[in-house]
Protein backbone atom coordinates (compact mmCIF):
# COMPACT_ATOMS: atom_id res chain seq x y z
CA UNK A 1 0.00 0.00 0.00
CA UNK A 2 1.13 3.65 -1.02
CA UNK A 3 2.07 5.94 1.91
CA UNK A 4 -0.21 8.44 -0.43
CA UNK A 5 -2.24 7.92 -3.17
CA UNK A 6 -4.10 10.51 -5.37
CA UNK A 7 -6.40 8.43 -8.21
CA UNK A 8 -8.42 10.90 -10.87
CA UNK A 9 -8.17 13.94 -9.28
CA UNK A 10 -9.99 17.18 -10.49
CA UNK A 11 -9.94 20.52 -9.40
CA UNK A 12 -12.24 23.38 -11.50
CA UNK A 13 -12.31 26.63 -10.78
CA UNK A 14 -15.88 28.82 -11.45
CA UNK A 15 -15.51 32.26 -12.46
CA UNK A 16 -17.92 35.18 -13.97
CA UNK A 17 -17.79 36.97 -17.25
CA UNK A 18 -17.77 40.28 -16.87
CA UNK A 19 -17.72 41.17 -20.67
CA UNK A 20 -21.31 39.23 -21.58
CA UNK A 21 -24.19 38.19 -19.71
CA UNK A 22 -23.51 37.04 -16.25
CA UNK A 23 -22.48 32.99 -16.91
CA UNK A 24 -20.16 30.62 -15.09
CA UNK A 25 -17.12 29.50 -16.92
CA UNK A 26 -15.66 26.70 -15.59
CA UNK A 27 -11.55 26.37 -15.80
CA UNK A 28 -9.55 23.01 -14.77
CA UNK A 29 -6.94 23.48 -12.70
CA UNK A 30 -5.96 19.97 -12.19
CA UNK A 31 -7.79 17.06 -15.18
CA UNK A 32 -7.37 13.41 -13.88
CA UNK A 33 -4.10 13.47 -11.90
CA UNK A 34 -2.92 10.30 -10.39
CA UNK A 35 0.16 9.20 -8.28
CA UNK A 36 1.67 7.13 -5.55
CA UNK A 37 4.29 8.38 -2.96
CA UNK A 38 5.71 4.92 -1.56
CA UNK A 39 7.21 4.91 1.68
CA UNK A 40 10.81 6.21 1.84
CA UNK A 41 10.49 7.83 -1.75
CA UNK A 42 11.29 11.18 -3.51
CA UNK A 43 9.04 11.95 -6.19
CA UNK A 44 9.00 15.43 -7.69
CA UNK A 45 6.27 17.11 -9.28
CA UNK A 46 7.80 19.47 -12.17
CA UNK A 47 6.16 22.00 -13.87
CA UNK A 48 6.18 25.83 -14.51
CA UNK A 49 3.85 28.95 -12.91
CA UNK A 50 0.07 28.15 -13.77
CA UNK A 51 0.73 24.64 -14.36
CA UNK A 52 -1.21 23.30 -11.06
CA UNK A 53 1.04 23.22 -9.02
CA UNK A 54 -0.18 25.41 -5.99
CA UNK A 55 -3.98 23.80 -6.01
CA UNK A 56 -2.63 20.37 -5.82
CA UNK A 57 -0.11 20.73 -2.91
CA UNK A 58 -3.35 22.78 -1.27
CA UNK A 59 -5.91 19.98 -1.84
CA UNK A 60 -2.90 17.36 -0.53
CA UNK A 61 -3.85 19.35 2.65
CA UNK A 62 -7.62 20.08 2.11
CA UNK A 63 -7.16 23.58 1.80
CA UNK A 64 -8.43 23.69 -1.72
CA UNK A 65 -11.77 21.86 -3.18
CA UNK A 66 -11.49 19.16 -5.04
CA UNK A 67 -14.37 18.44 -7.63
CA UNK A 68 -13.47 14.73 -7.35
CA UNK A 69 -11.25 11.74 -7.26
CA UNK A 70 -9.65 10.72 -4.11
CA UNK A 71 -6.67 11.58 -2.05
CA UNK A 72 -5.75 8.56 0.29
CA UNK A 73 -3.13 8.33 3.12
CA UNK A 74 -2.40 5.18 4.62
CA UNK A 75 -5.24 3.49 3.16
CA UNK A 76 -7.76 6.35 4.11
CA UNK A 77 -9.50 8.89 1.57
CA UNK A 78 -8.32 11.84 3.80
CA UNK A 79 -11.16 13.98 1.29
CA UNK A 80 -13.96 12.17 2.81
CA UNK A 81 -12.62 12.41 6.86
CA UNK A 82 -14.58 14.46 9.33
CA UNK A 83 -12.05 17.43 10.36
CA UNK A 84 -11.14 15.64 13.84
CA UNK A 85 -9.67 12.77 11.99
CA UNK A 86 -7.69 14.54 9.08
CA UNK A 87 -6.17 16.81 12.45
CA UNK A 88 -4.46 13.62 13.43
CA UNK A 89 -3.22 12.78 9.69
CA UNK A 90 -1.93 16.55 9.39
CA UNK A 91 1.01 16.03 12.05
CA UNK A 92 2.11 13.10 9.60
CA UNK A 93 1.66 15.20 6.18
CA UNK A 94 4.28 18.27 6.98
CA UNK A 95 4.38 21.24 4.36
CA UNK A 96 7.71 23.78 3.32
CA UNK A 97 6.89 26.45 1.36
CA UNK A 98 9.79 29.20 0.29
CA UNK A 99 10.70 31.83 2.48
CA UNK A 100 8.01 34.31 0.74
CA UNK A 101 5.33 31.88 2.30
CA UNK A 102 7.25 30.23 5.17
CA UNK A 103 4.56 32.11 7.53
CA UNK A 104 6.99 32.42 9.88
CA UNK A 105 5.71 34.74 12.45
CA UNK A 106 7.81 38.01 12.68
CA UNK A 107 6.79 38.64 16.58
CA UNK A 108 7.97 35.28 17.60
CA UNK A 109 11.52 33.73 18.50
CA UNK A 110 12.81 30.35 16.87
CA UNK A 111 12.08 28.46 19.70
CA UNK A 112 8.43 29.85 19.76
CA UNK A 113 8.31 29.24 16.52
CA UNK A 114 9.37 25.51 17.05
CA UNK A 115 7.28 25.26 20.08
CA UNK A 116 3.86 25.91 18.43
CA UNK A 117 3.52 22.18 16.14
CA UNK A 118 4.51 20.97 19.47
CA UNK A 119 1.74 22.69 21.99
CA UNK A 120 -0.63 21.18 18.95
CA UNK A 121 0.39 17.63 17.97
CA UNK A 122 2.04 16.85 21.31
CA UNK A 123 0.24 18.44 24.03
CA UNK A 124 1.38 16.58 26.73
CA UNK A 125 4.67 16.81 26.63
CA UNK A 126 6.65 18.30 30.28
CA UNK A 127 8.55 21.72 29.17
CA UNK A 128 11.84 19.60 29.70
CA UNK A 129 10.65 17.16 26.71
CA UNK A 130 9.99 19.98 24.55
CA UNK A 131 13.31 21.25 25.10
CA UNK A 132 14.91 18.48 23.90
CA UNK A 133 12.16 18.16 21.33
CA UNK A 134 13.58 21.88 19.97
CA UNK A 135 17.25 21.58 20.69
CA UNK A 136 16.89 17.79 18.30
CA UNK A 137 15.21 19.42 15.41
CA UNK A 138 17.48 22.46 15.35
CA UNK A 139 20.49 20.39 15.19
CA UNK A 140 18.97 17.85 12.70
CA UNK A 141 18.48 20.87 10.51
CA UNK A 142 21.99 22.81 10.89
CA UNK A 143 20.87 25.67 13.27
CA UNK A 144 23.79 26.15 14.95
CA UNK A 145 25.19 28.28 17.48
CA UNK A 146 22.86 30.61 19.62
CA UNK A 147 19.85 31.05 17.24
CA UNK A 148 17.09 29.78 19.05
CA UNK A 149 16.66 33.53 20.39
CA UNK A 150 16.82 35.27 17.46
CA UNK A 151 13.73 37.11 15.15
CA UNK A 152 13.14 35.70 11.45
CA UNK A 153 14.11 38.96 10.32
CA UNK A 154 17.57 38.34 12.23
CA UNK A 155 18.20 35.22 10.39
CA UNK A 156 19.62 34.94 6.72
CA UNK A 157 17.21 33.06 4.04
CA UNK A 158 18.56 29.96 4.52
CA UNK A 159 18.39 29.99 8.04
CA UNK A 160 15.12 30.78 7.68
CA UNK A 161 14.20 27.63 5.19
CA UNK A 162 16.07 25.69 8.25
CA UNK A 163 13.42 27.31 10.78
CA UNK A 164 10.64 26.03 8.57
CA UNK A 165 11.77 22.66 7.93
CA UNK A 166 12.83 22.08 11.66
CA UNK A 167 9.20 23.39 12.34
CA UNK A 168 7.60 20.85 10.04
CA UNK A 169 9.91 18.23 11.25
CA UNK A 170 9.54 18.33 14.66
CA UNK A 171 5.54 17.10 14.25
CA UNK A 172 7.05 14.08 13.35
CA UNK A 173 5.76 13.64 9.65
CA UNK A 174 5.86 10.47 7.91
CA UNK A 175 5.36 13.26 4.55
CA UNK A 176 7.29 16.03 3.92
CA UNK A 177 5.60 17.98 0.87
CA UNK A 178 8.18 20.93 -0.67
CA UNK A 179 6.76 23.54 -2.62
CA UNK A 180 9.31 25.37 -4.42
CA UNK A 181 11.35 25.41 -1.57
CA UNK A 182 14.62 26.61 -2.83
CA UNK A 183 13.06 29.77 -4.89
CA UNK A 184 15.04 32.40 -4.73
CA UNK A 185 18.21 31.13 -3.02
CA UNK A 186 21.65 31.49 -3.89
CA UNK A 187 23.15 28.47 -5.55
CA UNK A 188 25.30 27.37 -2.93
CA UNK A 189 22.65 28.13 -0.49
CA UNK A 190 19.87 25.97 -2.79
CA UNK A 191 22.96 23.04 -2.62
CA UNK A 192 22.88 23.27 1.07
CA UNK A 193 19.29 23.12 1.37
CA UNK A 194 18.77 20.34 -1.07
CA UNK A 195 21.56 18.39 0.64
CA UNK A 196 20.11 18.50 3.70
CA UNK A 197 16.79 17.03 2.87
CA UNK A 198 18.54 14.26 1.59
CA UNK A 199 20.21 13.84 5.04
CA UNK A 200 17.28 14.17 6.67
CA UNK A 201 15.61 11.42 4.32
CA UNK A 202 17.89 9.10 5.13
CA UNK A 203 18.06 9.74 8.77
CA UNK A 204 14.39 9.89 9.35
CA UNK A 205 13.18 7.41 6.94
CA UNK A 206 10.92 9.96 5.21
CA UNK A 207 8.87 10.58 2.02
CA UNK A 208 9.26 13.87 0.14
CA UNK A 209 7.32 15.30 -2.07
CA UNK A 210 9.34 18.39 -4.02
CA UNK A 211 6.94 20.42 -6.18
CA UNK A 212 8.82 22.67 -7.89
CA UNK A 213 9.63 24.23 -11.86
CA UNK A 214 13.33 23.00 -11.58
CA UNK A 215 14.39 20.13 -13.16
CA UNK A 216 17.45 20.00 -12.34
CA UNK A 217 16.30 19.83 -8.65
CA UNK A 218 13.79 16.98 -9.55
CA UNK A 219 17.18 14.97 -11.36
CA UNK A 220 19.17 15.40 -8.11
CA UNK A 221 16.71 14.31 -5.91
CA UNK A 222 14.40 12.36 -6.51
CA UNK A 223 13.88 8.67 -7.50
CA UNK A 224 10.52 8.92 -9.78
CA UNK A 225 9.67 12.33 -11.65
CA UNK A 226 5.52 13.41 -12.59
CA UNK A 227 5.80 16.71 -15.58
CA UNK A 228 2.63 18.65 -14.98
CA UNK A 229 1.61 20.90 -17.64
CA UNK A 230 -1.72 22.70 -17.75
CA UNK A 231 -2.85 20.80 -15.13
CA UNK A 232 -2.40 16.99 -16.44
CA UNK A 233 0.38 14.58 -16.01
CA UNK A 234 2.03 14.21 -19.44
CA UNK A 235 5.18 11.92 -18.79
CA UNK A 236 6.24 10.17 -15.74
CA UNK A 237 9.20 8.07 -15.29
CA UNK A 238 12.82 7.84 -13.52
CA UNK A 239 14.86 10.99 -13.64
CA UNK A 240 17.48 9.46 -16.18
CA UNK A 241 14.15 8.63 -18.36
CA UNK A 242 12.67 12.25 -17.85
CA UNK A 243 16.45 14.08 -18.73
CA UNK A 244 17.66 11.51 -21.28
CA UNK A 245 14.81 10.30 -22.84
CA UNK A 246 11.96 12.72 -23.07
CA UNK A 247 8.78 11.50 -24.79
CA UNK A 248 6.71 14.80 -24.59
CA UNK A 249 7.17 17.66 -26.79
CA UNK A 250 6.45 19.74 -22.84
CA UNK A 251 8.97 17.78 -21.22
CA UNK A 252 11.68 18.36 -24.25
CA UNK A 253 11.21 21.81 -23.77
CA UNK A 254 11.98 21.80 -19.95
CA UNK A 255 14.92 19.53 -20.83
CA UNK A 256 16.09 22.26 -23.19
CA UNK A 257 15.83 25.24 -21.09
CA UNK A 258 17.66 23.56 -18.33
CA UNK A 259 21.37 24.31 -18.07
CA UNK A 260 22.70 22.16 -15.30
CA UNK A 261 21.26 18.60 -15.02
Amino acid sequence: MPLLSVQNLNITKTRSNRWLRPQNANEKLIDQVSFDIEENQCLSLVGEQHSGKMPLTLALLRLHPVSSGSIEYRGQNILAMKKSHFRKCLGEIQVVFPDGFSALNPHHSVTKLLSEPLLVHFPHLTASEKEHRIDYAMQLTGLTGNLSKLWPDELDPGQRIRVAIARALIAEPRLLICHDLANGLDTPVQAAILNLLSDIQSTLNLSLLFVTHDLAIADHMSDHVLILHRGSIVESGTPEEIVHYPKHSYTRKLVASTTTM
